[in-house]
């Protein structure tokens, strides 16, 4: 996997993990939970997608 892609897939995925958990917040009247909640899961999820892709390579 390239680093352009790990950053694209990082940037969107901030991007939508704070627009769609400011929105949910908002409707929940709640405070940023959910949005801290979504940029952990993308964060994690990121890392994770780029160790796995970086194992691949070595096989």
């Amino acid at each position: 996997m390239s680093v352009m892609r790990f950053i694209g897939r990082m940037i969107a995925g901030v991007i939508i993990a704070v627009l769609l958990g400011n929105y949910i917040d908002e409707y929940l009247h709640t405070t940023p939970i959910v949005m801290m909640v979504l940029l952990l899961y993308v964060i994690i999820g990121s890392l994770y997608k780029l160790i796995k892709d970086a194992g691949d390579d070595h096989e």
